[in-house]
């Protein structure tokens, strides 16, 4: 089965048993859980192996109580000072090092080049991974850790309320329904009901902080882990705005599905002309492509490029297509060094790298490094539907895009000359390296228009 087949079909379930009838107030229940549970849905029907980090309870608890006592107290100092910003930014939960500095590649290069930069703070999510070190625009950065924990200890006495008002009851209906189209158990119900009343209690305490800091805007990377903030933002008339977090061809376990306006941004900031759509699950009218601010960092640095080399950018789901393909191509072409770059949630078993390094000319890429800056080295890329290969592709790169193997590279719709060297099997990888120039007329990542993010002021 194909991804796009088990998602369907998930979909249609999804509107067969009427599970978008559930709600709370304004809020579709559906609308919080559905992403995750699509995603463990397609991960089973494709028995897909994602990374996963372990650690002792002790090294996690000591952590996160460090991390709790620092985030309080830039939280209180930033509170108590009663500081104005017009916009309140919230980063990406995966950063990138560049030049001894953590950074998010989404929205720290747009405040470098934009008037965002004349009134701005930044809300840095709790980092899955133990990023230690200086953090660019770090002076106005506040780590929000603490309100996780914060809202997970008031929620005893939350949910004295959230019984008697009837909530529990609905989201018990909801499971019932959802049991009906993917596999629950009595610890989904838990689940459900913390997340409901995690994201209630953190609405409260963004509502307190926004009116604090006198907000005008709202800016944000992926709606799904801030749907507390802009439930909060829309209480208080504040529009809200998404950045484009990666490439989006059709239908997806995060974005498909009716929307929800309490918790769904107001515009979503595009990185390119090619992204007209309704992929994004907002009224194609209300996206603005902004361009892609990160573009000009990495266009100014100096990398060197590794001769005759060629980079397979990989991901959970087709961690073993890509392999095959890869362990094809380098026994064809002898003459080429291949490179595979894993996705951060994948994870090879130690029987795949014994073939990895059993071939001379084909190894892994370090992926600890930014991706931009990782393209920069090799001369030609291949890859599937991964927002990677339309950044290689702005950056002048010659990319391949798969058709074999058992891998489908979706094409965008109404775009006849996307650029890439479409492969359907190994002998056309002769004309990916063949000296011919790429075109595409319609851009994956726009050179960076800061007098739109400008703009914005006009629209609030």
């Amino acid at each position: 089965m194909e991804v796009k087949d088990a998602l369907k079909a998930f979909l249609d379930l999804e509107q067969e048993k009427g599970i978008y009838d559930h709600h709370i107030g304004s809020i579709v229940l559906w609308n919080l859980y559905r992403a995750p549970y699509r995603g463990r849905y397609i991960s089973h029907a494709m028995e897909v192996r994602r990374r996963t980090k372990k650690e002792s309870k002790w090294s996690r608890f000591h952590k996160e109580l460090l991390y709790f006592i620092y985030s309080l107290t830039r939280l209180l100092k930033l509170l108590i000072k009663h500081e104005k910003y017009d916009n309140v930014l919230f980063s990406f939960g995966r950063l990138q090092m560049k030049e001894g500095k953590y950074f998010d590649k989404f929205t720290d290069p747009v405040i470098d080049s934009s008037t965002l930069s004349e009134s701005y703070c930044i809300f840095q999510l709790p980092c899955v991974y133990n990023y230690k070190g200086k953090r660019r625009h770090e002076d106005r950065v506040i780590p929000i850790d603490s309100l996780y924990t914060l809202s997970y200890c008031l929620m005893p006495f939350y949910f004295v309320k959230h019984v008697f008002t009837g909530g529990c009851q609905k989201i018990y209906k909801l499971y019932s329904s959802a049991k009906q189209i993917t596999p629950l158990s009595r610890k989904d119900i838990i689940i459900m009901n913390t997340i409901y009343m995690r994201i209630r209690l953190m609405a409260i305490f963004y509502s307190f902080i926004l009116k604090r800091l006198e907000a005008k805007r709202v800016f944000y990377v992926g709606r799904r882990a801030f749907m507390d903030v802009t439930y909060s933002a829309h209480k208080l008339q504040i529009p809200v705005y998404e950045f484009q977090h990666g490439v989006t061809h059709g239908e997806t376990d995060y974005y498909s599905g009716p929307t929800c306006p309490a918790i769904d941004p107001d515009y979503f900031l595009s990185f390119g002309s090619m992204w007209k759509g309704n992929q994004f699950g907002i009224n194609p009218q209300k996206i603005i492509n902004i361009g892609w601010a990160y573009k000009d960092e990495i266009l100014s640095s100096e990398n060197e490029t590794i001769p005759n080399s060629v980079l397979f950018i990989s991901s959970p789901l087709i961690t073993f297509k890509i392999l095959k393909t890869a362990k094809g191509l380098s026994e064809k072409y002898p003459q080429f060094r291949f490179y595979i770059r894993c996705h951060p949630y994948e994870k090879y078993t130690e029987k795949q790298m014994l073939v990895i390094n059993s071939i001379d000319n084909l190894s892994l890429d370090d992926n600890s490094k930014d991706s931009q800056t990782a393209l920069c080295q090799y001369e030609y890329v291949i890859g599937e539907n991964s927002s990677v290969v339309y950044e290689a592709l702005s950056l002048g790169k010659k990319v391949g895009r798969l058709c074999y193997n058992d891998i489908i590279s979706a094409r965008l719709p109404d775009i006849e000359d996307d650029g890439f060297v479409y492969l359907y099997n190994d002998d056309d990888f002769s004309k990916l390296i063949a000296p011919i120039s790429q075109t595409c007329k319609n851009e994956p990542y726009s050179d960076f228009k800061p007098e739109i993010i400008d703009s914005l002021r006009r629209k609030d």
